[in-house]
């Protein structure tokens, strides 16, 4: 588990008629404890769905910049709704940094990702979109991502999301809060995760022919806060209801290393058996709203 994570309950303000459940703390072997809330109330009107595409890249990766780019364009043609992650990981000679490097943006949390939901990361760049497979495979070369993207994009979903987080400045830590809101029934176990990223990272960059020191690095994954598995929600209720909701709220120490003006949350609701790891919604939140 994270170091200084602390996981707090969140009490809910209930509307006419809805019934609150609280499930027990649990306990993880001395580390955080964990608590859930969750309530039925009337069922909410339907999001759009959403999606996080987790991009597998590197500092001293002379093709990442134009698939970066590539991907956050799209990012911007669907504002609020496409949620890239960089990752840059420990076991890929492409994503170490780069000569003359200030930081090193590989984190262990991402390179799990690549070996146990993707199976291993064998060329950059390179990304899952809600981890659906196409053509059998999850992970997918840059050329696929706008057209895979779309496609996911023009799907339902079952689940609303909402992320919050508020500040303090003084100790470094956020309180995140998220919000699951089952607009459908779900009999499927579903699990959470939640992520942080860092914008506007300013470092070296290897070209083809060139390095760029002062290239900026957009969505890097800094840490995950939940398990890399994700938390299963409401593990004792065998079908989701449609109006239940689910809430948890997260206080993190921020590392102060980090830029939180340019931090952001990240959470998504997935599944994690062995035929479907897909993203089934996702929403993002900066840190200091």
């Amino acid at each position: 588990m994270k170091k200084g994570l602390l996981y707090a309950s969140m009490a809910c303000v209930l509307g006419l008629g809805a019934c609150e459940e609280k499930g027990p703390a649990i306990d993880f072997g001395g580390g955080p404890v964990a608590a859930d809330t969750t309530y039925v109330t009337t069922a909410e009107t339907p999001q759009k769905r959403n999606l996080i595409v987790e991009e597998f890249t590197g500092a001293s990766c002379p093709p990442c910049p134009p698939a970066r780019e590539k991907l956050n364009n799209v990012a911007a043609q669907n504002p609020g709704r496409v949620f890239p992650i960089e990752m840059h990981i420990n076991n890929y000679p492409q994503s170490k940094p780069a000569e003359g490097h200030k930081y090193d943006l590989r984190t262990d949390d991402g390179t799990s990702i690549g070996a146990t939901i993707y199976g291993g990361v064998r060329a950059m760049p390179s990304a899952g979109v809600a981890r659906t497979p196409v053509g059998g495979q999850l992970l997918l070369d840059d050329g696929q991502w706008a057209g895979t993207i779309a496609n996911v994009l023009g799907t339902t979903t079952p689940v609303n999301m909402e992320v919050t987080s508020t500040y303090d400045a003084t100790a470094h830590v956020a309180t995140i809060r998220v919000k699951v809101a089952y607009t459908a029934a779900v009999a499927a176990k579903q699990y959470l995760s939640v992520a942080i990223l860092e914008d506007n990272i300013v470092d070296v960059q290897e070209y083809a022919d060139h390095y760029e020191d002062n290239y900026t690095f957009h969505h890097t994954l800094r840490d995950f806060i939940t398990p890399i598995a994700g938390e299963e929600m409401l593990a004792d209720v065998a079908t989701k209801e449609a109006g239940r909701v689910y809430v948890r709220t997260y206080t993190y120490n921020v590392k102060e290393e980090w830029n939180a003006d340019n931090c952001a949350v990240v959470a998504f609701v997935h599944n994690n058996d062995a035929t479907s790891k897909e993203v089934i919604q996702a929403a993002e939140a900066k840190i200091k709203e």
